[in-house]
């Protein structure tokens, strides 16, 4: 038991350190068999002939860029052995989703079955999962975009975070369900689309030239707002301690508002803005008005630290566009020149 423990901290500290030092450190750590060997007594004969001398090696974090570049091989850690160190080091992986491990893809799914390390999923499996979760087609969702970027700006990440909260909020606050209910049907409240057209709710959805329409596309200019939804409606997950799968514990939850008017309006209610150009949003739901609570609440913060996020990405999908748009006119010189 005492090597075991040894090899517990040993680990623990090891997967620790990636936040603590620099991307040009390196870390090798020999996690040498003869400490498991007592770990797993009704295997002792079969880890005597069988087991291969894991080695851990570890390149790290640059806490500047928030990035992780590290090159992990592991020969061999028992089943066993992961799961109790899990406990102590895998909520580090939960606490900082950003993390991403390059280790060879036996070891990476093994980490993921596990429970140490929740995969990273892409923009089109993030929006995949959200149409089906939220029981949403991709011209519902396009609407809801178009409606949200329009009430709040393209541009505007935290705005758009806070707009498509209150419409979540109301797809959940029994007041707004029931009159969604009423409107388009029963049973039609609690989805996002039908709190998005429901009658007199959001005039970018029912002017006639219709504003919303003009934001439904995937653009630089739009790609912070949709950004924002994304990463609302996605939310967070997180490992089952007892059964190490994998969970979702709803969206990103920034506030608990039902309303909102433009920033050049004075409403009759307590409000506040989340962003110094963005709406006034007020009216608190009553606790007795909530259908669910499955929902992780965040802070201003945190939504912050997301926008910045959402901005490197959006650079990136900018240069890309750009970078794209410059090959294609090259090729078409190299064909008109030919």
């Amino acid at each position: 038991m005492a090597n075991f423990k040894y090899l517990k901290n040993k680990m623990f500290a090891t997967f620790k350190l990636i936040s603590e030092i620099t991307i040009s450190s390196i870390i090798l750590i020999n996690c040498y068999s003869s400490l498991i060997n007592n770990t797993i007594k009704k295997n002792e004969k079969k880890l005597k002939t069988d087991m291969i001398e894991p080695t851990v090696k570890i390149a790290t974090i640059s806490k500047k860029e928030n990035t992780v570049t590290p090159n992990l091989n592991i020969s061999y850690i028992p089943d066993d052995v992961i799961k109790n160190v899990i406990e102590d080091f895998g909520q580090y992986f939960i606490n900082n989703p950003e993390i991403k491990l390059n280790i060879n893809m036996a070891v990476y799914q093994k980490m993921v079955d596990l429970g140490v390390i929740i995969p990273q999923a892409s923009i089109q499996e993030k929006v995949d999962w959200i149409l089906k979760n939220y029981n949403l087609t991709m011209s519902q969702f396009k609407v809801i975009i178009g409606v949200v970027l329009a009430e709040a700006g393209p541009n505007n990440y935290e705005e758009c975070y806070a707009v498509i909260n209150t419409i979540f909020n109301r797809s959940i606050c029994s007041r707004w369900v029931n009159s969604a209910n009423q409107y388009l049907g029963e049973g039609k409240g609690t989805n996002l689309y039908s709190q998005v057209i429901n009658k007199n709710q959001f005039s970018v959805y029912f002017a006639g030239n219709k504003p919303y329409r003009f934001y439904t596309e995937e653009t630089p200019e739009t790609m912070p707002g949709v950004m924002a939804i994304i990463d609302f409606l996605y939310g967070t997950f997180s490992r089952n301690p007892e059964t190490f799968e994998i969970e979702w514990n709803g969206p990103a939850v920034l506030h608990d508002t039902v309303s909102f008017v433009g920033n050049s309006t004075t409403p009759g209610y307590d409000y506040y803005m989340y962003s110094s150009i963005g709406n006034k949003h007020g009216v608190h739901m009553k606790e007795e008005e909530y259908l669910t609570h499955h929902f992780t609440k965040i802070t201003e913060k945190e939504v912050e630290q997301k926008a910045i996020a959402a901005k490197n990405y959006c650079n990136e999908y900018k240069k890309a566009i750009l970078e794209g748009a410059e090959a294609d006119k090259a090729k078409l010189l190299a064909k008109i020149r030919s």
